[in-house]
């Protein structure tokens, strides 16, 4: 996972030139939450009863990384 999102994110940045990637994480997915915070991902807001592929309402995570913060 680790070396696919920075491979991921650099090619978000250097490759297409977007300034600004976005995700959205559930709140109990800790693992990938911690993550996306090694790689300098910043938390925004908080989405209310987001629905899962199994039809259940969890909240979520808004997360985002601009260019300026990326190491790469």
């Amino acid at each position: 996972g680790y070396q696919m999102l920075g491979w991921l994110i650099n090619f978000g940045f250097n490759v297409l030139k977007l300034n600004k990637i976005v995700l959205w994480t559930l709140e109990d997915n800790e693992h990938a939450i911690k993550l996306y915070e090694k790689f300098r991902f910043s938390f925004d807001a908080s989405l209310d009863k987001v629905v899962t592929k199994d039809n259940r309402k969890k909240n979520a995570k808004y997360m985002f990384l601009k260019k300026e913060n990326n190491n790469g």
